[in-house]
């Protein structure tokens, strides 16, 4: 009577493997763990009131399984009614409680989905008269319950069907009357309360009686007026799209993974050049047109793209049937399922042959013009050498000249003459000064520095020169290899006229306060960055105002194959980094 066991069948202790000794020492020891608390709450309970009771919980089976037992209760009472034994027995509903659950979750989703369906629930008795019209039937064809509910179908009042429809809808209610058909689908035009016409899918089917007469006919309505206007959308997009992808030779696809089968637009067979009537219908009639050399190509991709369905854009050449060449470029991507695996591919086509043409006859243009820009550059640097080679030999050797006269004259001249002495001086002062700048000319028209120094050297001679006439800092440093290193002449002229125009440039825009040159060799190629810290500029707008020094830079680096690039913004200096092939010799 206190609730301390003391005896457990046969067949408890075959369930759980505990015999009555241990069950005694732990008698909760076979309890779920999450249902204890409950059960033992329910069963003092149960002896504080001296009442019969049951409760479920899960109880370990020998194996070490929780199955669901029903545990009924029940004390035993003496003649004066005073509790001498509690008594109880354990029936296993693990089944059962299995069969609730699933029937509950069935119960639960169906409940679910009737709720939340778009769709209307019409029933009708045989002679289709309305017993049923759903909250859904209402939203969509705007008649109330009690407003439909036994009607007919055809009642004028509620003037469901379009009238042109009538014919057909009366073929399908005699099919499901008669027992001719047990289910159907139709397509119908109605109409709701408000008189709007609109587009409904109704699926019809019949419960009948054990002598197979018919009980109701139960439909379940989808309003599609949009799909179907969708539809119709669709079909003019289809054909606006087949003729633009007619005036823009392209086509679209589709490859079935499994099946290897592919799908074409009406605009692929012209652009492969085939016959709707006679192409084949699978990828390896495609890869057929493929020129050999990109069949291999062609295929890996789609392989690739087939198992990680990763998006891709292929260039290819074909031949079509009649031998025509044609260059095609295309693109693709693919589609997976729910396990994450490739089950389709989709993609464009088109014809680029008259681009690519028209892009070679650019491309030889660029080149033309390239050739043409070095050639001129040539011919400037040469025409620079030349004047300059007149400059040094005539007019300085000129100016020379006339200053060893006038100094010959001077020393000629008698001492009372003072004011012709000082005119004289004055004289030889801007002889001197033309000396000077027919020297600073010659520079600036032919690096002769660069016949008489070191590549770098000469480099670091503008570095000087810049700090001299401006006043700016210039921190100019190298890595390069410890040995001496010898470049071509091409490459070192064109580092020193980059600096050279670079540095006019910070000289009469920039307003820097620091400027850093640098040069290194990494890989084989030869970096030189030029760097201020000055006003900085938009090179978009620079690029649109013609800039002929930027340009002019530009064309000497790409002329050596070299890589051009220019950064800065307004307020953020200016940087320029140059990259030249190597081109040592010996």
């Amino acid at each position: 009577p206190n609730g301390v066991l003391d005896f457990v069948n046969k067949r408890w202790q075959d369930y759980t493997g505990i015999s009555l000794e241990e069950l005694i020492k732990d008698p909760t020891g076979t309890i779920y763990p999450e249902d204890l608390p409950g059960v033992l709450t329910s069963w003092a309970e149960s002896m504080a009131a001296g009442e019969s009771a049951e409760d479920e919980m899960r109880l370990r089976r020998a194996d070490g399984e929780y199955r669901w037992f029903l545990v009924r209760t029940a004390p035993l009472r003496n003649e004066q009614g005073k509790i001498i034994k509690w008594y109880g027995v354990s029936i296993d509903i693990q089944d059962s409680k299995c069969a609730e659950d699933e029937l509950r979750l069935a119960y639960q989703r169906l409940s679910y989905h009737v709720e939340n369906t778009p769709l209307a629930v019409i029933e009708c008795d045989k002679n289709l008269y309305i017993t049923r019209w759903s909250t859904h039937a209402e939203e969509l064809f705007g008649w109330k319950e009690s407003e439909a509910i036994r009607k007919n179908i055809y009642d004028p009042e509620l003037s469901l069907i379009y009238p042109e429809d009538t014919q057909p809808v009366n073929q399908i209610a005699d099919q499901l009357t008669s027992g001719i058909v047990d289910r159907n689908l139709s397509l119908n035009r109605n109409y709701t309360k408000e008189r709007k016409l609109i587009y409904c899918e109704w699926y019809n089917s019949v419960l009948r009686d054990q002598q197979g007469n018919v009980i109701t006919i139960l439909s379940l309505v989808h309003d599609v007026t949009e799909r179907k206007i969708a539809e119709e959308q669709l079909k003019q997009s289809e054909t606006h799209l087949a003729e633009a992808q007619k005036v823009a030779k392209m086509g679209s696809w589709s490859l079935d993974v499994k099946t290897n089968r592919v799908t074409w637009s009406e605009g692929l067979y012209n652009v492969f050049g085939v016959d709707k009537r006679t192409f084949g219908k699978t990828h390896d009639s495609f890869l057929q047109l493929i020129d050999d050399e990109d069949r291999e190509f062609v295929l890996q991709t789609n392989k690739n793209t087939g198992q990680t369905g990763e998006p891709f854009t292929i260039e290819y050449h074909i031949t079509t049937p009649n031998g025509e060449k044609r260059s095609i470029r295309e693109h693709g991507y693919g589609e997976k399922d729910g396990n994450g695996n490739v089950v389709r591919l989709f993609g464009t086509a088109q014809d680029i042959t008259e681009q690519k043409r028209a892009e070679e006859t650019l491309q030889q243009s660029h080149e033309e013009i390239r050739r043409l820009t070095d050639h001129l550059q040539k011919i400037r640097d040469e025409e620079r050498a030349h004047i300059a080679r007149e400059i040094h030999d005539e007019l300085g050797q000129q100016l020379t000249a006339i200053k060893m006269d006038i100094v010959w004259v001077d020393k000629k001249m008698a001492d009372e003459a003072a004011d012709i002495k000082r005119k004289l001086k004055n004289v030889i002062g801007l002889l001197d000064g033309s000396n000077e700048s027919i020297r600073r000319i010659l520079s600036e028209l032919r690096p002769g520095i660069l016949d008489e120094n070191d590549w770098m050297e000469s480099i670091e001679w503008l570095c000087r020169q810049l700090k001299e006439t401006t006043g700016i800092p210039v921190k100019f440093s190298v890595s390069v290899p410890e040995k001496e290193l010898k470049i071509s002449n091409l490459v070192a002229k064109c580092m020193f006229r980059v600096c050279q125009e670079a540095f006019t440039n910070i000289t009469r825009y920039s307003q820097a306060k620091n400027v850093s040159v640098s040069i290194s060799i990494p890989d084989g190629n030869i970096i030189l960055i030029i760097e201020d810290d000055g006003l900085g500029f938009n090179p978009a707008a620079v690029k649109s105002k013609k800039s002929f020094g930027i340009l002019g830079m530009r064309e000497r680096v790409l002329s050596l194959k070299g890589k051009f690039d220019l950064v800065s913004s307004p307020g953020k200096g200016t940087k320029i980094i140059v990259s030249l092939p190597l081109e040592t010799q010996a």
